[in-house]
């Protein structure tokens, strides 16, 4: 039979013969009798697979290395996964999640893979069910903290990740999970560990790091602090930059100052191309003052300049942007058409 052969429940026969380190019949692996199917989750056998429950896999032999130096192609061959029961509860569960918190608007079409990749992890720790996660899943924030602990976790750990070693394809664990590595296991353990210890920190302010002759306060805004947990507050303050004082609004220096950008200001930033300069300052306070640019351009605002730009020394902000008059710089907006009121902005943010 060619190598395109497909290979379905009713073919058990020409199931491939083991290799590498996976032998059929250890701890790692079975044949699957007739008619039973591997969960594409954990790997346990499902005897009875539904319809609602079976998915095909595309998936390809790895050929031999003297038939790919010959050019002999490898064609796709077609394996068939089923979902066991808790498997299928949990992606039920995750579906319902994605719809409550709506997200969709976040992950995409991939929404309910990622939670139920997130959840997977759990599971394979012994941690399922509604009332076994409801304290990580309670808030959409606390569900894309959870997707990012562990989705890859989960992901990584399913049997149909495995499947790249086609020995597989005709087999199943011989229970759920069995099939995980311990290296697998312990990432797992160690990142909810981190999980929940990020949970349990409180915010607090942090100023940005004293690294490199860094200004004391957001280069652009001022603010001197970012009220966050501690594990986030590198990541908040984002990478090290150098900006020439001449293009925001100062007197050219004999060379760049080295800072850091606060997230509203590094989002300014980026929608202008990247370039820490007037464009982004400005609409950086346009954001902070509830405005956005309706068409157009505004005019070049007199005074309007970034933090870094005032003298040496110069304390850091308590509030972005309070180096500006934002009360009358509001007022000249008011009397322009070119800019319209932004509900999801404001000094809210």
């Amino acid at each position: 039979m060619s190598s395109s052969t497909i290979f379905t429940r009713n073919q058990p026969e020409k199931a491939p013969r083991p290799r590498r380190d996976i032998v059929l019949g250890s701890d790692k692996a079975r044949p699957l009798p007739d008619g039973a199917l591997a969960c594409a989750s954990c790997g346990d056998e499902v005897r009875h697979p539904s319809s609602e429950q079976t998915e095909s896999m595309q998936l390809y032999r790895q050929q031999p290395h003297s038939a790919a130096s010959r050019g002999i192609p490898t064609y796709p061959e077609i394996v068939l996964v089923s979902r066991c029961g808790k498997c299928a509860d949990r992606r039920v569960l995750a579906t319902a999640l994605v719809e409550r918190h709506h997200l969709g608007r976040v992950y995409g079409n991939v929404a309910v893979d990622r939670v139920d990749a997130a959840l997977a992890a759990l599971d394979l720790l012994g941690i399922r069910g509604q009332r076994g996660i409801a304290s990580l899943t309670r808030t959409p924030a606390a569900i894309r903290e959870l997707v990012a602990a562990l989705a890859h976790i989960g992901g990584g750990a399913s049997w149909s990740a495995r499947l790249a070693n086609d020995a597989l394809w005709t087999a199943s664990a011989p229970r759920r999970w069995a099939g995980v590595s311990t290296e697998l296991r312990d990432a797992a353990s160690e990142a909810y560990r981190e999980l929940f210890h990020r949970r349990a920190e409180v915010p607090m302010p942090y100023a940005p790091p004293a690294e490199d002759g860094a200004v004391r306060g957001c280069l652009m805004c001022g603010r001197g602090t970012l009220t966050v947990k501690a594990s986030d507050a590198k990541a908040a303050w984002g990478e090290l930059r150098r900006v020439e004082v001449g293009n925001v609004g100062g007197k050219i220096g004999p060379k760049p100052v080295a800072g850091f950008l606060c997230p509203d200001c590094r989002e300014s930033v980026e929608l202008v191309g990247g370039a820490i300069g007037l464009p982004a300052i400005e609409r950086a306070v346009l954001r902070h003052l509830g405005y956005r640019l309706s068409g157009g351009t505004i005019e070049r605002w007199p005074g309007v300049l970034a933090w870094v730009a005032l003298p040496a020394g110069t304390e850091p902000n308590r509030m972005p942007w309070g180096h500006l008059p934002l009360a009358s710089l509001a007022r000249g907006l008011d009397r322009t058409m070119h800019v319209v009121p932004d509900r999801a902005a404001g000094r809210a943010r």
